[in-house]
């Protein structure tokens, strides 16, 4: 848990070959090593829901933050200096029994909140913002709509929708943003401005 952000968010699991157990909450224990130039660790236990069938989603993706060869920049909490870019970050985009979300993108309807928008106009989830005080010069832009692709590791069929943040210049803080499916499932994505 590194002093320079909150911690792990989401924790990638490649298993080839692997077979998810039946339906159901099961426990997993994680250790992380943050500075592997020390042999500290760091442990504690979680849950991992399977769920019955797939549904819509919506999953961060570091593979397109930029940074070389893994380990890829962290998509999902980005700190950034003042004036400097945020990297962009792509959405995995999955529609009811696995089937890729292709032709969505997100409108925003103001500042602060948006749709995300499929291509028969009809709403799979929205978009929200919350910014640091005072900020009211920020963006949330899409190099859209989510085309056809193939999930790295996994190699399933996934919408991809490239995203890229401008946070306010004039404003330090924290940027929140939420994207929340209509069924529920949600990914954040956070920015420090420094």
């Amino acid at each position: 848990m590194g002093t320079d952000g909150p911690g792990p968010k989401q924790v990638h699991l490649a298993f080839f070959g692997f077979i998810n157990p039946g339906p159901g909450m099961y426990p997993i224990y994680l250790e992380i090593q943050p500075d592997p130039e020390s042999a500290t660790t760091h442990s504690g236990t979680g849950n991992v829901h399977i769920i019955p069938k797939p549904r819509p989603a919506v999953s961060a993706v570091s593979l397109f933050s930029g940074g070389g060869p893994p380990p890829l920049n962290n998509a999902i909490y980005q700190i950034v200096e003042q004036g400097d870019p945020v990297n962009r970050v792509g959405l995995y985009l999955w529609e009811s029994r696995r089937k890729a979300l292709v032709g969505a993108n997100i409108e925003m309807k103001n500042l602060t909140h948006g749709r995300l928008v499929k291509s028969n106009g009809s709403t799979a989830g929205q978009v929200w913002i919350s910014p640091p005080p005072g900020a009211s010069d920020y963006m949330l832009k899409t190099e859209g709509p989510s085309m056809a692709g193939t999930a790295f590791l996994s190699g399933v069929e996934v919408g991809i929708l490239m995203t890229k943040f401008t946070p306010d210049p004039n404003v330090l803080g924290d940027y929140t943003i939420e994207i929340k499916m209509n069924n529920g499932n949600t990914q954040y994505l956070y920015v420090e401005v420094k």
